[in-house]
């Protein structure tokens, strides 16, 4: 299994989770749910979302300070690998970080260990999408915009 796509550069640091408090189902279901109404892109057919919460699984894949992960693989051959599949890959991670949040969790995309499609039993025909953390945040801040928005925009020509 590859993992090529596996975390967005420049990504904030982790947010810490509160370990006490497990992922209600009702709100995993809830996440999950936004990613069926990604905006169609080619081979997010071909993706599915393996859920972790198991502790004892989290532990062998040193993620035991993390509640719940949720690891997205697809099949590349229902799939080519491209740019618009890895940009679905990201509308799909960032509908899921959008509807965590509308239910007060936390998320936060995830470098995969090197035996992460060992435990899971991931099929060596299955490539990683991405990984991400998923769990209720033990601090509360505002996470801050990486750039000043006027330091981000260009009009009309990149110079």
């Amino acid at each position: 299994m590859k993992t090529g796509y596996s975390t967005l550069p420049g990504a904030t640091p982790a947010p810490m989770f509160d370990p006490a408090w497990p992922v209600h189902p009702d709100k995993l279901l809830h996440v999950v749910e936004a990613a069926r109404w990604t905006v169609p892109a080619p081979g997010l057919p071909a993706l599915d979302l393996v859920v972790v919460d198991d502790p004892a699984v989290l532990v062998e894949l040193g993620e035991a300070a993390a509640p719940l992960l949720i690891v997205a693989v697809y099949d590349p051959a229902r799939a080519e690998p491209s740019r618009m599949l890895q940009l679905g890959f990201g509308c799909v991670a960032q509908n899921l970080a959008n509807a965590a949040h509308g239910v007060g969790l936390g998320f936060q995309l995830a470098e995969p260990g090197p035996q992460l499609a060992s435990v899971l039993a991931i099929p060596p025909a299955r490539e990683l999408a991405f990984v991400a953390r998923l769990g209720r945040p033990a601090r509360t801040e505002v996470p801050q915009a990486t750039r000043d928005l006027r330091d981000l925009i260009r009009w009309n020509r990149y110079s």
